[in-house]
């Protein structure tokens, strides 16, 4: 019985007093439980392999992936859909310029650890004022980090040279483009753009209720964007059993990671030539041999049975992997859609011509739907669940060192951690503690869409589960959560309950649009896992901390003084976000713990980590004061090589601020090699 009351007791502590009632009678209530809470740990709690086991979370094991509602009636065959999404996000050929692919960003341990036009001026500044700092084809050093307050630049990833879509070429990888002016250039002549937030792993983004630092990534797929539902608009085509096609709108919950999955091929930052459309893509793809540029491993674990090695790509077609993944509804029709130069579409027979660029078959059209399932299903198989401390859990007690279990205690008491990377994930954004809520104990409930916590400066807010402002930016300079869609509506969930427009949100007590409350979403993004943050900097939504010691001296000082923003954010600043006091023995133990929550599996790219061949840019020929042209108005370009790893894995991956203490360039050729022959770009 007292161990079920602590335990009870906790979940009101680390779930950051979520359940606070908004007048006296239940603050004093909840500052009982919490002093309660302090008496029954000084009782209870020890530094014994027992008291750790009951405080820490499960091993992720023990969590089952969301469950996706009418998936059968997308899906054919689930591991043909898990080939046809891996093929398409490690495909370089799915950038406009033939050479951006989802992994480029997602290639290290699910991140991005280049360190060579990294730099972006920041939300505020871009598209007004040049780089502050670095800047393009600048080269990141050790000493630049961490990034004081006085910075606005983030690190991200580069992705495309800024160029407006002119058509695709069928069967041609490189799209017709007219390359534009853009703050990215060295002396006039282009680089590639970066994107103005740090690339999150997609590693367990299964287990994410919403994806993106900003959760825009909506849970509901509606098959054609990342808005769900915001886009009443979106509508994918149907093959009706009399052979009619029909478009409808479609809803499926807990398919953010589909969501996710189509939003960069149409980003002008990341993948796409500005103006780009899915239809464009779908035709150029199933034109074109999957991974027609890129080695695929003979002992990959989803693609060995179609690689041509030593030839690059797969021996078959986008046309047939989608055929055996995806139910013929979706696609298997003779009629076509027309659309006109303004935009009007219709359904026509198909004629006896070859196809225009601008008639699509039914499976070219519902390209975004196949693609953005596809993602999900491979995504969904990149799960790490295979650490020291999971095994700990699951009861090997040896499986952590002396100095990870203290830094273990340390994560889960005086460092605060738990409260925001809570639950088996280690985040608070999980489907887990987002959607499973104790109905029957409103007091100690802790799962919902939103919260009320106490802010910064003390006050009552309402917040959206698993966003918080720690401090890192100023508020104004990235909102974040409390940003809204493209079709005004707030990214917020809590803003969202407050207008009255919409009925899925659950709190207590509830939500009253005609008494409005306080909300602090503003500057908010979403927890990242915990898991494998050895391999995944730089870290933040910005980039800017490019070691775990910076992370958690970030925290330690309560984001004070030159390194971030507590005073400045105090309204819609994270109650945790103050000073801890750790000793250096406990940084050392909490870093120590961080990193037994790295999958081996992923630090090897053992399977399901496994992957084709990619090549990623990687800065320009030159430096950030001048760079070569290409002789269209581009800088010339370097490149990484990842060599394709079958499902035994390969070379150990580094932690960033060891890539940067370390640059391998070969100088003859411009090309910087991981491991593994250099292999040419090509298509036989």
């Amino acid at each position: 019985m007292a161990t079920s009351m602590a335990n009870d007791l906790l979940k009101v502590s680390r779930n950051r007093r979520k359940s606070l009632m908004g007048n006296g009678s239940r603050l004093a209530v909840n500052s009982l439980l919490i002093s309660l809470i302090v008496c029954i740990l000084l009782f209870a709690c020890t530094s014994s392999v027992e008291a750790i086991n009951r405080q820490a979370p499960p091993s992720l094991k023990t969590v089952q992936k969301p469950i996706v509602g009418r998936f059968s009636q997308f899906i054919k065959n689930e591991q043909a859909a898990i080939a046809l999404g891996k093929a398409l996000f490690w495909d370089m050929q799915l950038g406009s310029d033939g050479i951006q692919a989802c992994a480029t960003c997602h290639f290290h341990a699910g991140a991005d650890s280049r360190i060579r036009n990294q730099i972006n001026p920041g939300s505020v500044n871009l598209g007004f004022t040049p780089f502050d700092f670095g800047g393009p084809n600048y080269t990141l050093k050790l000493s630049d980090f961490p990034f004081p307050k006085e910075r606005d630049e983030v690190v991200s990833s580069a992705g495309v040279f800024h160029t407006l879509f002119n058509d695709i070429i069928i069967g041609s990888d490189v799209e017709n483009g007219t390359l534009l002016p853009d703050i990215f250039n060295v002396n006039g002549i282009n680089t590639r753009r970066v994107e103005p937030r740090n690339s999150p792993t997609v590693i367990n983004a299964i287990f994410n209720h919403r994806n993106f630092w900003d959760g825009r990534a909506s849970e509901i797929f509606n098959g054609n964007d990342v808005f769900g539902d915001s886009n009443s608009q979106a509508r994918v085509y149907r093959v009706l059993n009399s052979g009619n096609v029909r478009p409808v709108a479609i809803n499926i919950n807990m398919l953010s990671t589909a969501s996710q999955g189509v939003g960069p091929p149409l980003s002008s930052f990341e993948m796409s030539y500005e103006g780009r459309t899915f239809y464009k893509l779908g035709k150029k793809m199933l034109s074109l041999r999957p991974l027609a540029k890129q080695l695929v491993h003979k002992q990959d674990s989803s693609l060995s049975h179609m690689s041509r090695y030593p030839l690059p790509g797969l021996n078959t077609t986008y046309n047939k992997m989608i055929k055996a993944a995806i139910q013929p509804e979706w696609w298997n029709s003779p009629l076509i859609v027309q659309v006109s130069p303004n935009g009007d579409e219709r359904i026509v027979p198909r004629p006896n011509r070859p196809l225009t660029t601008n008639e699509f078959t039914i499976m070219e059209a519902n390209f975004p739907l196949i693609m953005g399932l596809a993602i999900r299903f491979y995504e969904a198989t990149l799960i790490s669940d295979d650490t020291p401390f999971d095994r700990f859990q699951e009861g090997d007690d040896s499986a952590l060192t002396q100095l990870e279990q203290d830094g273990l205690d340390v994560f889960l008491n005086k460092g605060k951690c738990i409260n925001c990377h809570g639950g088996p994930e280690f985040t608070n954004a999980s489907v887990n503690n987002v959607m499973q809520r104790d109905r029957s104990n409103p007091v100690l409930n802790s799962h919902q869409r939103i919260s009320r916590m106490i802010m910064g400066d003390g006050g009552i807010a309402v917040y959206d589960e698993g966003f918080y402002n720690i401090g890192v930016r100023q508020t104004l300079e990235d909102l974040g959560v409390g940003g809204t869609d493209p079709f005004g509506r707030p990214l917020s969930f809590s803003r969202r309950a407050l207008l009255g427009d919409d009925v899925r949100f659950d709190v207590f007590p509830p939500v009253d649009p005609l008494n409005p409350e306080r909300v602090a979403v503003d500057g908010a993004f979403k927890v990242p896992t915990v898991r494998n943050a050895e391999l995944t900097g730089p870290y933040f939504h910005n980039g800017g901390k490019a070691t775990l010691e910076e992370v958690i001296e970030h925290y330690d000082t309560g984001a004070r003084g030159s390194m971030g923003f507590a005073r400045e954010n105090i309204v819609d600043l994270s109650p945790d976000i103050e000073p801890l006091g750790l000793t250096d023995y406990e940084e050392q133990a909490l870093i120590a713990f961080i990193k037994a929550l790295t999958d081996d599996r992923v630090r090897y790219q053992r399977a399901p980590f496994d992957h084709p061949q990619l090549f990623v840019p990687n800065g320009h020929h030159g430096n950030e004061y001048w760079v070569i042209d290409d002789g269209t108005g581009k800088a010339a370009e370097k490149f990484l090589e990842i060599p394709a790893v079958g499902k035994f894995g390969g070379p150990a991956l580094k932690p960033f601020h060891e890539i940067l203490s370390q640059q391998f360039t070969n100088t003859t050729t411009g090309a910087t090699r991981i491991a593994g022959d250099n292999k040419s770009m090509t298509t036989q």
